[in-house]
This record gives C-alpha cells, sequence and structure tokens, in this order.
C-alpha cells in the first residue's frame, strides 16, 4: 500500500470515530437530564451497542498495528498483540527492556508514570529501529494520533532497516 493511501484510511478511522462520539454523547446527556428515568435507560441501551463496536473495531486495528510492528521488527512471538497487557511484552523487549518491567503499574500513583515513561522510551528505540525519528513516539501520547503514527511505522515501509537480521 502506498504511504497516502495508509494515512487517508487511518484519518477516515479517526474521522468516523470523532463522529460518532461528538454526536452520541450529547443525545445520552441530553435525555438523562431533560427526560425521565426510562429515557435514560433507553438512550443508554442504545448507545452501548454503538460503544462496544467501536471499542471492538479500535482493539482490532491497534492489534493489527502492533502485530505487523512485531512482525517487522522480527520479534518471536508477534501474535502476542491479541492478547490485552500482554501486548505491551513485545514493545518494551524490543526496546531493549525486560517484560517485568509491566509490574511497574502495581505501585500507586508513581507506577504508572514511571511505566509511561519506559514505554515512550521503548517507542523511541522501535521508531529508530524503523527508520523514523524517535521523538515520533511522543505523539502517541495523544489520543487517536497515536493509532495513526504506530499504524504509519506499521505499514509504511516494507522492512525496518535497522532490525538485526539473525
Amino acid at each position: 500500500m502506498k504511504k497516502s493511501t495508509i494515512i487517508l484510511i487511518l484519518l477516515v478511522v479517526g474521522i468516523l470515530y470523532f463522529c460518532a462520539f461528538s454526536h452520541v454523547f450529547p443525545v445520552y446527556f441530553d435525555i438523562c437530564l431533560g427526560g425521565t428515568s426510562a429515557g435514560c435507560v433507553d438512550a443508554f441501551l442504545g448507545i452501548m451497542p454503538t460503544l462496544f463496536l467501536m471499542s471492538l473495531g479500535g482493539y482490532i486495528l491497534d492489534a493489527l498495528i502492533l502485530q505487523s510492528i512485531y512482525k517487522k521488527a522480527k520479534h518471536p512471538r508477534p501474535w502476542m498483540a491479541w492478547i490485552p497487557i500482554v501486548n505491551v511484552f513485545p514493545m518494551l523487549q524490543l526496546g531493549g527492556y525486560s517484560w517485568l518491567w509491566i509490574f511497574m503499574m502495581l505501585l500507586p500513583i508513581v507506577g504508572p508514570i514511571i511505566f509511561l515513561v519506559i514505554y515512550i522510551k521503548s517507542l523511541w528505540r522501535v521508531f529508530e529501529m524503523a527508520g523514523y525519528d524517535g521523538a515520533l513516539s511522543l505523539l502517541t501520547l495523544i489520543p487517536f494520533v497515536n493509532i495513526i503514527i504506530l499504524g504509519i511505522v506499521a505499514w509504511e515501509k516494507p522492512v525496518y532497516p535497522n532490525v538485526k537480521k539473525e
């Protein structure tokens, strides 16, 4: 696929996410705040399938992106991208860190912040290994932009130029 095609697809997905969220939630709150409790329940039940399908689509897109990155980086287990929480392990390993850093999340307050820094440093190294500027990893902190950036890294180039061949 061409770079422009991939970017266009990712932008359309992002716009669809934005449109779905911007129209669903105001309707829910208008009905709940101005209506009866029965109207609130109806609105909630109408929103749930939409949110479920959007979440499922986002999860599948994220797993496909991560699996593609892991395959191109020659990780031995790219299928780990499909398992929640475990899908972070290969990225940490590709970045030169042990997968045990995930347990840092269990520490209150400070743990998630330290883990986020380690994860961004891992992304930085993987982006450099892929031939991109490592600073792009900072853009993954922005919602929806992260999907676009990771999608470009995953699908733009056929092979990572800096991966050591075994």
